[in-house]
C-alpha cells in the first residue's frame, strides 16, 4: 500500500495495490514523510473506499485521537452485533463527538466567564447573589445574549449609549464602575473591544440584578 497524503498522524490518503484510493486509519501511518510504501499492513486498523473529497477536507478539521476512537467504537459495534456498518459510519460519529466536544468547551467558557462577572459584581457591591432567584435567572440569559454577541462578533452599534453611559457615570458611579471593570476583563479575555452601547447595556443589566437583590 502507497501511503499518498497526510490527514494527521494515524489517518492518510492511500492507494492499494489495484491503484484504488482509499482512507486507511492506523496509529502513526501518517507520521512519516509522505508519499512511502507501507510495507507492514499490520499497522492499518481499517481502511474506507469511495470516500468523498468533502468528507476528506472535514477529516483535516477533527482531532486524530477523535477520529481513531470513533473507529474504535465502531469496530467494536461491528463485533458486537456482527454486522458491518457503512463507510461514512465513522467519519460522522468523529464529526458528532467533536461537535459535542466544542459545545462542552464553549460552555464550559460561557460558564467560566459569567461566573467572572457575577463574581465582580458581587465584590463590587459586597454582597451575595441568590442564583435560585428569578432575578438573577433573568439577568443569566441576558448575559448569555450578551456574551453570544460578543463571540459572535455581533455587537450592538446604535450609537446612542454615549449620552446614556455619562448619565450613568453621574446618577450611578457603582454601576457605571462596575460595568467598566467588567468590560475591560471581557475585552483582555476575548482580544476584542466591546461597545459603548453593550457596556450600556452590560450596565443596565446590572442595575436591574441590584434591583433584584435589594428587593428579595
Amino acid at each position: 500500500m502507497r501511503v499518498e497524503k497526510k490527514i494527521n498522524n494515524n489517518v492518510a490518503v492511500c492507494t492499494d495495490g489495484n491503484g484504488q484510493e482509499l482512507i486507511a486509519l492506523g496509529r502513526g501511518i501518517g507520521f512519516p514523510k509522505t508519499p512511502y510504501e507501507l510495507t507492514d499492513l499490520s499497522k492499518i486498523d481499517m481502511t474506507f473506499y469511495r470516500v468523498s473529497s468533502q468528507t476528506v477536507q472535514m477529516l483535516t478539521t477533527i482531532s486524530e485521537d477523535v477520529i481513531m476512537v470513533s473507529s474504535k467504537i465502531v469496530q467494536l459495534a461491528q463485533t458486537k452485533l456482527q454486522n458491518q456498518f457503512s463507510t461514512n459510519v465513522v467519519f460522522s460519529l468523529a464529526d458528532h463527538i467533536s461537535f459535542a466536544i466544542e459545545r462542552i468547551k464553549k460552555n464550559e467558557n460561557t460558564d467560566n466567564t459569567l461566573n467572572l462577572i457575577i463574581g465582580t459584581i458581587e465584590d463590587q457591591f459586597n454582597i451575595k447573589i441568590d442564583k435560585k432567584s428569578f432575578a438573577f435567572n433573568r439577568f443569566k440569559i441576558h448575559l448569555q445574549y450578551f456574551l453570544k454577541r460578543i463571540e459572535s462578533n455581533k455587537q450592538i452599534h446604535d450609537e446612542i449609549s454615549v449620552q446614556l453611559i455619562q448619565d450613568m457615570m453621574e446618577n450611578n458611579y457603582q454601576i457605571f464602575k462596575c460595568g467598566k471593570e467588567i468590560v475591560a476583563q471581557l475585552n483582555e479575555k476575548y482580544r476584542t473591544e466591546i461597545t459603548d452601547d453593550e457596556m450600556f447595556y452590560l450596565m443596565i443589566y446590572i442595575q436591574r440584578i441590584m434591583r433584584g437583590v435589594k428587593n428579595e
